[in-house]
């Protein structure tokens, strides 16, 4: 298992899980590119948990397969919205997640985050969009992840609750 400075690869990318989960983008329909960064649309993202996934990619994929990334996601039936997550808005995010323990952001750089779309889904199935989702044979795409289960709408701590509109019922 790969390190950086004692964290395993596989702990960057578990709590890139919790970072995804928890943006404080409340926006969807976002096609922004990684090059522009066009600002979001109005549209709301689907709800967290089983109507979201996060499709993290290879380390080093350059800005045009991350944009062809982006495109194949869109063409999943069931996809309604992604938001492309670059390292720096994923390590501040984890930042505020891990305010409270400076050992575990100190542990931590951008670099060892991957980027990722998160991905609101919606329709009938949400679970074969995921499925196709992370069936997807589009270079650039380490893996694909539900984010079913991982959405904590009552933490005690704020700051690790996902962006209130998810909460609603």
């Amino acid at each position: 298992m790969f390190r950086r400075r004692g964290v395993p690869v596989a702990v960057a990318t578990a709590v890139l899980g919790l970072v995804a989960a928890t943006a404080c983008s409340s926006t969807g329909s976002d096609t922004r590119t990684v090059a522009d960064r066009a600002p979001a649309s109005t549209t709301t993202v689907a709800e967290p948990g089983c109507d979201s996934a996060v499709a993290y990619l290879d380390a080093g994929a350059p800005a045009e397969q991350v944009e062809a990334v982006g495109r194949a996601i869109r063409a999943v039936p069931g996809v309604t919205a992604t938001d492309y997550l670059d390292r720096e808005e994923s390590f501040a995010t984890f930042q505020r997640l891990f305010a409270d323990d400076p050992e575990i952001v100190q542990s931590m750089d951008p670099d060892d985050l991957p980027t990722s779309y998160r991905v609101g889904i919606a329709g009938e199935d949400p679970e074969a969009t995921i499925t196709a989702l992370q069936e997807l044979d589009s270079p650039g795409i380490y893996k694909v992840d539900s984010m079913c289960g991982l959405i904590d709408c009552d933490a005690a701590d704020p700051a690790r609750r996902p962006d209130p509109s998810w909460c609603q019922d």
